[in-house]
């Protein structure tokens, strides 16, 4: 889950913009019969393209990059992880004004 601002620049018919806020992901690791499961809070931060087609519909790019704490990660006092991740996106979307 993100909760992101975002801020950009138009270049012709293309919004080029950069995006940050914070992210919630929710943590389980299961060994066996042991299981831990959490909510850690982080953040989220990326950029991307929208470029218009016509006037109401449009395509877009996005990558994000996620980064959270390894304090408070299921049995983070046994086990180190990086716990950050990247997501890349595509998208295609229409305006209904």
């Amino acid at each position: 889950v993100t909760l992101r601002l975002r801020a950009g620049i138009t270049a012709g018919p293309a919004l080029l913009y950069l995006t940050a806020g914070p992210a919630w992901q929710q943590t389980k690791l299961t060994i066996g019969d042991v299981s831990d499961r959490t909510w850690q809070i982080g953040a989220a931060l990326g950029g991307g393209i929208e470029l218009e087609l016509t006037r109401s519909m449009f395509v877009g790019l996005e990558a994000l990059h996620y980064i959270f704490p390894n304090e408070g990660a299921p049995f983070s006092e046994f086990l180190d992880s990086e716990n950050q991740h990247t997501a890349v996106r595509a998208r295609l979307g229409f305006k209904l004004n």
